[in-house]
C-alpha cells in the first residue's frame, strides 16, 4: 500500500516494479503489504481501479454502480486492479 502525500489517498498494486517506480517518483511513501489478493480475473469478484488526473487520486471499488460515481468527479476507469 502507498500513500499519495499531496492528496492523502492509499494507492494499491500488486506489481513490485509499479511499486518501485511510483516510490522513485517522490509522490508516494510507503509500499508495506496491506492485504493478499488474486490477480484480477482469478476470483469471484474483480476490484476496478480508477483514476482522477487532475488530483493524482486514485480509487477502487468492486460495486458497478460506483463506476458512475467516480467519473462524474473526475475519475476515469484504469483497469482491474486485483480479486478476491
Amino acid at each position: 500500500m502507498l500513500l499519495h502525500e499531496d492528496t492523502e489517498t492509499h494507492y494499491y498494486t500488486t506489481n513490485k516494479i509499479e511499486c518501485h517506480r511510483l516510490l522513485l517518483s517522490g509522490d508516494y511513501s510507503g509500499g508495506d503489504i496491506a492485504f493478499q489478493a488474486l490477480k484480477p480475473g482469478e476470483g469471484s469478484v474483480d476490484f476496478v481501479r480508477y483514476f482522477n488526473e487532475s488530483t493524482g487520486a486514485y480509487g477502487f471499488s468492486a460495486a458497478k454502480g460506483d463506476e458512475q460515481f467516480f467519473t462524474s468527479r473526475g475519475y476515469s476507469v484504469d483497469g482491474s486492479a486485483w480479486s478476491i
